[in-house]
């Protein structure tokens, strides 16, 4: 397990803090939220919610008792035990996700295929950064959309042992989905005995659930798996253009959300994912780097970590820029800095993207993975031992005395954070080697990595299983 940070950044006061919490209810109760699922609006009449339509509204009480019956922290157990993970006491990195275009450092940017789908995951697998595989770091454009998530399904579990998120689609593709995890545990019942995979939702901003997040919410609810409720408003575009605005519609969006997945199964696990983005007026687009992203999302993760105690996420990998480079890096640096200071149990969006999104790189994964770990054992803070104070270790060196032989520096130095890819030798050195770009020195790692990866994770029985359920719907 990855310890969380010593230290988080707060960007406001707790009075505004309760303001933004008041704020929210204030949404709630006069405004609420739309539910495009008869099933859903459905749950909450029987309950006794308000409801005039399609829409809901929601009382105080509402809310504190869902937030009430929210876990703190729970586990998302592997299919090999030594990968299970706990959300909410840890630090869990999760998968890239929506990229259309896969882009290397040999081939440049091209439409993603199953192929690459799959070498993500082998990369995830082999990974000491990546926690949790799965989900859609790239959409195959050579699979057909009725099947597309069935064999991206497959892909994962053929090629990696490690916990699972699906994406949120409709019921019938959702079961589908469930029935091949199952199959993978070889277990059918294995819901009721474990949590063994999330689901990104993703509401429609602003104010609004659509019904494959319904299907799918309804779904893994029912088996009391985990919930990952990610809003991603626009500001400007589809939320208020301020920070405290944008803060309290993902705040209204994540605990209506959170309501109705306790209603059905009361203590069933959520992961509360502020994902607030700037807008880029230039376009009417979006800007996913924007330090604006940072000022909104802050306000919420303060909320959820001193207010809810809810486990959190945090997208962890953002860039506009269009290749490897400058821009890339210093964008993902910001981005994965700030979900760390922000107490983020989660990292999701992350590792690998270009592009506002739309670009997934492997190089780049790998380049991530260092930026993770820079800042990891940046905010682990200082060792406190009473050794560590060095005044013994002074006294026995003396002024003027040298550090360079002494046991502690022979026996302690390999505890000083290294690279794993950016080049820190001499000039020479780096000059005798050929003068390799970090990119160049990447895209070697990824080929060693997906050299030695494994792709039967799933043992035959399982592995038919599986292909009966993708061929069924083919």
């Amino acid at each position: 397990m990855k310890p969380m940070p010593c230290a988080y950044w707060n960007p406001v006061d707790p009075e505004v803090i309760e303001k933004v919490h008041q704020a929210t209810l204030r949404v709630l109760s006069e405004t609420g939220l739309n539910f495009h699922s008869e099933a859903a609006v459905d749950v909450f009449r029987k309950r006794g919610l308000k409801v005039d339509g399609r829409r809901v509204r929601f009382s105080e009480q509402d809310v504190e008792w869902a937030l009430s019956s929210c876990p703190r922290k729970f586990k998302i157990c592997a299919r090999e035990e030594r990968f299970d993970v706990e959300l909410g006491s840890a630090m869990v990195v999760a998968t890239a996700t929506g990229a259309l275009y896969y882009e290397t450092e040999k081939e440049g940017r091209r439409l993603a295929t199953l192929e690459d789908f799959r070498n993500i995951q082998k990369l995830y697998q082999t990974s000491s950064v990546v926690d949790m595989t799965g989900y859609t770091p790239v959409y195959p454009s050579d699979v057909p959309a009725e099947i597309k998530f069935l064999r991206m399904t497959q892909a994962s579990l053929r090629n990696t042992s490690k916990p699972f998120i699906i994406p949120m689609s409709h019921a019938r593709e959702c079961l589908d989905m469930l029935d091949m995890l199952a199959a993978a545990f070889g277990d059918a019942d294995i819901w009721s005995k474990k949590c063994v995979v999330g689901a990104g939702i993703t509401p429609l901003n602003p104010l609004q659930y659509g019904a494959e997040a319904l299907d799918t919410m309804m779904a893994l609810a029912q088996k009391g798996q985990a919930l990952f409720l990610a809003p991603a408003p626009m500001m400007g575009l589809s939320s208020p253009i301020s920070h405290l605005g944008a803060a309290v519609q993902q705040n209204a969006e994540i605990l209506g959300g959170l309501v109705l997945v306790q209603l059905i199964n009361p203590g069933s696990p959520v992961v509360y994912m502020p994902g607030a983005f700037s807008s880029y007026m230039k376009t009417a687009g979006c800007a996913t780097s924007s330090p604006d992203n940072h000022l909104a999302n802050a306000v919420n993760f303060q909320l959820a970590r001193c207010k809810y105690g809810l486990p959190i996420r945090a997208n962890a990998s953002l860039t506009e820029a269009k290749t490897l480079d400058a821009q890339a890096g210093a964008e993902t640096m910001m981005c994965m800095l700030m979900a760390m200071l922000g107490g983020a149990h989660m990292y999701h969006i992350s590792l690998g993207c270009l592009d506002s999104i739309l670009g997934f790189s492997p190089e780049k994964m790998i380049l991530d993975e260092e930026i993770y770990l820079r800042c990891a054992h940046l905010l682990a803070g200082p060792s406190l031992k009473e050794a560590d104070y060095g005044v013994e270790l002074l006294a026995d060196v003396g002024p003027g005395g040298s550090f360079i032989s002494h046991r502690s520096t022979l026996t302690n130095f390999r505890k000083l954070w290294t690279p794993v890819v950016s080049h820190w030798d001499t000039y020479a050195r780096w000059e005798e080697a050929g003068k390799p770009s970090t990119a160049a020195r990447a895209a070697d790692l990824v080929a060693k990595r997906l050299a030695e990866a494994r792709s039967d994770y799933l043992d035959p029985s399982a592995d038919k299983a599986v292909e009966a359920i993708v061929a069924k719907r083919a």
